[in-house]
């Protein structure tokens, strides 16, 4: 089976819009993804990953704090949640598929469904939305009116949760210089059981619903695939074959030079089960022309995020063999949309400093042809 791949040089294929979109935008999105050296072309590749435009949201649709750091949801509903990071006073913007702006909540305080920080959305069951706020889970409902609020004893940073069809929650979570755990949890938020944790304090592990029911995890330094039914308990294991990734190990950046050796290493940050035995595995690398700001041999955790450029490599794995059987690269930190199973982000400030968050649907693309 041919991968997306010539002497070397990714390319990107099928790059189309969904309704709504126009030609000057399905332009820039495939100059976007295209690399230097190929734009999108026809493939007979039967497993070639594609990077496909889906929608962009523009903060100068309100008077919204931008912020390039985001948190990004989907909701049962198919409304888009953005909230800012680092905006103050915390705010959520409401947009819907085709970029247009609903509304903006503005959420600044210390009462019920108030937040003192801008929280990180991910999706509950029932349609309902989870936001984390350092150690307490706000509960909104479809319309992000407050349910209730959740103190979790601890400071926690919740990256992911994914709603089962048992009605519980798998979440995964990490304290400051903790490790990474994933957590069962009933509808509530109460953690049931932990279902696994992370080797290293600096890896994290990440995870997608199964095409069936259960789930998957892949911790970002090592290279096994591990399958969960909806109870948390494990069903099987993938060994995969990545050639250029090597299982590294480390840890969070601390007080003198304590942290992660340069340059920063690979780390897979995105898993899409498409069924067929399939898997896309998203990994975060270098871009060839990274540099260190600085001369020390040790970065700080926010240093290695923001210092220098990512691209994202994009693999289609058979899970019947753990082998690489399609491959493209974009030249993208890409990150995952919270709530949506082939949904991904990218963050760029607008030359009148507005911010705009590209979202894109990542795909095993068959036989395409670009339109």
């Amino acid at each position: 089976m041919q991968a997306c791949q010539e002497a070397g040089r990714s390319y990107v294929t099928g790059v189309r819009a969904n309704s709504g979109y126009g030609s000057r935008v399905v332009l820039a999105m495939a100059l976007l993804f295209a690399t230097a050296t190929a734009h999108a072309q026809t493939s007979t590749c039967e497993a070639c990953p594609v990077v496909v435009p889906f929608v962009e949201l523009n903060t100068s649709a309100a008077p919204i704090v931008p912020s390039t750091f985001q948190s990004v949801l989907l909701t049962e509903g198919g409304r888009l949640l953005v909230s800012h990071r680092t905006a103050n006073p915390p705010q959520i913007a409401v947009y819907d598929t085709t970029g247009r702006f609903i509304d903006l909540h503005v959420r600044e305080g210390e009462g019920p469904g108030e937040f003192r920080w801008a929280p990180q959305l991910t999706p509950g069951p029932a349609g309902t939305v989870w936001a984390w706020e350092q150690e307490r889970l706000v509960r909104l409902d479809a319309r992000l009116r407050h349910m209730d609020t959740r103190n979790m004893g601890r400071q926690i940073s919740v990256r992911w949760s994914i709603p089962l069809s048992s009605g519980m929650v798998v979440a995964e979570s990490a304290a400051p210089r903790e490790v990474s755990i994933v957590s069962l949890m009933d509808s509530a938020g109460k953690v049931i059981r932990n279902v696994e944790r992370a080797p290293e304090t600096y890896a994290s592990a990440i995870a997608a619903p199964a095409s069936a029911n259960g789930f998957w995890t892949l911790h970002s330094n090592q290279l096994l695939l591990r399958r969960y039914s909806d109870t948390g308990e494990l069903v099987g294991t993938v060994p995969i074959t990545i050639d250029d990734f090597e299982p590294w190990s480390g840890r969070l950046a601390g007080e003198g030079n304590e942290g992660m050796e340069l340059p920063p290493r690979p780390r897979h940050v995105g898993l899409v089960d498409i069924g067929n035995n399939g898997m896309i595995v998203l990994t975060r690398v270098l871009d060839p022309n990274w540099k260190p700001r600085s001369s020390a041999r040790m970065l700080r955790l926010h240093e290695i995020v923001l210092d220098g450029q990512h691209d994202t490599v994009i693999r289609v794995v058979d899970l019947r063999t753990g082998r690489v059987v399609g491959s493209t690269r974009a030249p993208q930190h890409l990150i995952a949309v919270a709530g949506a199973r082939d949904l991904f982000y990218t963050t760029r400030i607008a030359p009148d400093g507005h911010v705009i968050t590209e979202i894109v649907r990542v795909a095993a693309g068959g036989t395409n042809r670009a339109q």
